[in-house]
């Protein structure tokens, strides 16, 4: 059975990527390959594209947990987890307005409104929110008056240099934004350990992902940017357990935490409601100084995306094939440009 794993970060320095699932791992697979060398990296990506093999693992998108203290900073009050409000798309009800409760109008306003402008729920808001509890979930956000976290950015100049010569060049200024976060913020990934056996003994997952984050993660991470300090539970020990989630009963529908490349494998019904983004990703590490560093463009639906499926498992999603891009993607990509 799967088990869901909590990794803590503290973040040491700016940040110049977004901390999304499949970054983490094209970073992970570039430490593996440290450790192990490029067959091991085939034979961890195999796991994920032959139906008789189990994936190994799968990973959220950096989540954010936060301390809130007392007036005085003597206390932690509480710390809250915090995840991406689930995308839902209500429809307008027949309903003639004065035949609805009071209670019923405020709810419809909450759903359509106000609920639409907030971007991240709370744990216990998220459980609410998976299992259709809207009275509940309308009661604790209109009593929830807590500072929401985020990235504050800053603006850094930097000049370019001459490979060759190693002399700046002269006028060649560029900017750019590394993020931050107050010293009372951590980020979280949760990881969902499916193949248990391979994920500890097989691949070292533990070590690797340590590595990911405490050798740098992103752009610039050779310059210092990206470095995390990995938080050890009470153990010591990187990963603590998470059974924090209230699974709804009989569920028939999923909602993604990371970001999310369907198979045809998911069973995925129409009826979804979902966002998405169109990722230019780029080759790293070595291959950044390839001829054409650049890889195609690719469709892949973001956290709170909502899907109905006929297939309750423990996995969705895949991962791509190299040059992997659909021709439905093309055609879409081209609407999106007209």
């Amino acid at each position: 059975m799967a088990q869901i794993k909590k990794l803590t970060l503290k973040l040491k320095s700016g940040l110049l990527s977004d901390l999304q699932s499949d970054t983490v791992m094209g970073h992970f697979c570039w430490r593996l390959r440290d450790k192990f060398g490029d067959d091991k990296v085939a034979e961890f990506i195999k796991h994920y594209q032959k139906s008789e093999l189990t994936p190994i693992f799968s990973i959220t998108n950096g989540l954010f947990e936060k301390d809130y203290w007392d007036e005085k900073r003597k206390n932690i009050l509480r710390t809250e987890l915090f995840f991406p409000k689930p995308i839902i798309h209500f429809k307008n009800s027949e309903a003639n307005q004065k035949e609805k409760s009071k209670k019923e109008r405020m709810i419809e306003f909450l759903l359509n409104k106000e609920f639409k402008s907030l971007e991240l729920l709370t744990l216990k808001q998220f459980n609410l929110a998976i299992n259709g509890k809207l009275e509940e979930l309308y009661d604790d956000i209109i009593s929830d008056e807590i500072e929401r976290p985020k990235f504050e950015s800053d603006l850094k100049v930097s000049v370019e240099i001459d490979r060759n010569s190693l002399i700046a060049k002269e006028g060649q200024l560029f900017s750019y934004h590394p993020k931050f976060l107050d010293e009372d913020t951590r980020v979280v990934f949760l990881v969902k350990v499916i193949n248990v056996k391979a994920f500890y003994e097989v691949f070292k997952c533990t070590d690797v992902l340590k590595d990911v984050f405490e050798l740098g993660f992103g752009r610039k991470k050779s310059s210092g940017y990206g470095q995390f300090e990995v938080v050890l539970n009470k153990d010591k020990e990187v990963f603590e357990d998470f059974h924090r989630f209230e699974i709804p009963t009989n569920p028939n529908s999923f909602i993604t935490l990371g970001n999310y490349l369907p198979s045809v494998d998911d069973g995925i019904n129409p009826d979804c409601n979902y966002d998405f983004i169109v990722k230019y990703g780029r080759l790293s590490e070595e291959k950044s100084f390839s001829k054409n560093p650049f890889k195609k463009p690719l469709i892949m639906f973001t956290p709170g995306s909502v899907f109905r499926t006929y297939k309750i498992k423990d996995y969705y999603g895949r991962v791509t094939q190299s040059g992997d891009i659909s021709e439905f993607k093309i055609k879409f990509l081209k609407l999106c440009k007209s």
